[in-house]
């Protein structure tokens, strides 16, 4: 038969007589709610020990306080490194939508000077040469290249 001691009376009881309550302690020590639990052991058949549970503490002040002073370190330093995360990724972002934009420039600008020219040197009109189906693949493929010689 397994036996258990009780945090509050300290009498060693059977499994059955004991239980474990769950107290948040997070808000007493300025931490994010259910960061820190403590777990108190209690005769369920004692009605003192049952209420007792509900506050009992196996902390002393100091030992508190530490936790608490601790917690705070580590949460802003949590919070700077989000921080920096967050503007290296929006940086990234911004590169990245900033080289779509120019890939861009560049397909309509090779469009539209390839459509003028093409209606100069035949019947067809500028919009007809616009709006070829079989030229868009060439002119990403050109806008594609023109996009990467510029980068180097």
């Amino acid at each position: 038969m397994i036996k258990w001691s009780c945090h509050i009376c300290g009498e060693i009881r059977e499994d059955r007589n004991i239980s474990v309550r769950s107290n948040d302690r997070s808000d007493e020590y300025n931490l994010s709610y259910g960061t820190f639990k403590e777990n108190v052991r209690y005769c369920n058949d004692n009605y003192d020990c049952i209420e007792n549970s509900k506050t009992y503490t196996h902390l002393t002040k100091k030992e508190a306080i530490e936790i608490s002073n601790k917690s705070e370190i580590k949460l802003k330093e949590i919070g700077d490194k989000a921080v920096e995360e967050h503007f290296r990724n929006k940086k990234r972002f911004d590169e990245n939508m900033k080289k779509v934009v120019i890939f861009f420039l560049y397909f309509i600008a090779i469009s539209l000077l390839g459509s003028f020219i093409s209606s100069i040197s035949s019947d067809e009109t500028f919009l007809e040469h616009l709006f070829t189906p079989w030229l868009v693949p060439v002119r990403l493929i050109l806008a594609y290249i023109v996009f990467k010689l510029r980068r180097k």
